[in-house]
């Protein structure tokens, strides 16, 4: 092998090695970017279900009077239970306003008793309401949920909580498709760890037990 062969071939091993190390830099460069743009996705998926379980626990309380403990009995409400809610019975005539109207008899005010769920969900009629706890992204994992009564002023009020862990809707965030071909799982196992550890990545939390509040800690 005379030496103009064998300066490009140590050439072009040199250039293939150099190409291998730029991509693997620009991948762990991106890596970061790309874990929190998935786990953003993840979180907003949450979120959206921590809004159905808000609306369904304030439907139940408008109802019992308080708050429902756990799943399985909110579940139980929103395939069974009724709601009462306020018809109108008659046509408004354009000469007169609703409360002339009433007031004339021509038009009537009654409270009927309706599906919960259809009242409650009438925008999300597709709803799948048996996975209400399930925790989106996690093994099958439910949301830890609880209800309470406090005091405030001298008058009780009735509060919950509920919680999604962090570590259950980024479990196996390694193995989602979009990271196949993007980095080695083995180095990316090690980061997600970290990234999971760090304060920006907390736990979705949905009221208070110890306030009357049913705002979520991402608000």
């Amino acid at each position: 092998m005379n030496n103009k062969i064998l300066n490009r071939l140590i050439q072009t091993v040199l250039v293939l090695g150099i190409l291998v190390l730029v991509v693997f830099i620009f991948r762990s460069i991106m890596r970061p970017e790309k874990f929190l743009t998935m786990a953003n996705e993840r979180k907003a998926v949450v979120v959206e279900k921590l809004k159905d379980i808000r609306t369904a626990q304030i439907a139940f309380k408008n109802v019992n009077g308080s708050y429902a403990k756990d799943f399985d009995v909110l579940i139980d409400f929103l395939e069974n239970g009724k709601m009462p809610i306020v018809a109108k019975i008659g046509v408004v005539p354009d000469t007169l306003t609703e409360a002339q109207a009433i007031k004339a008899g021509i038009v009537k005010r009654d409270t009927v008793l309706v599906d919960a769920f259809s009242e409650v969900f009438k925008d999300k009629p597709n709803l799948n309401v048996k996975k209400l706890g399930i925790i989106p992204y996690s093994n099958q994992e439910k949301f830890h949920m609880d209800a309470d009564t406090i005091v405030r002023g001298n008058i009780k009020v009735p509060v919950f909580i509920v919680i999604a862990p962090k570590t259950a809707f980024l479990e196996g965030i390694e193995d989602d498709p979009k990271l196949k071909g993007f980095v080695n799982k083995i180095l990316f196992t090690g980061i997600e760890k970290q990234f999971i550890k760090q304060e920006k990545y907390k736990d979705l939390i949905l009221g208070s037990l110890d306030d009357p509040s049913t705002n979520g800690n991402w608000e």
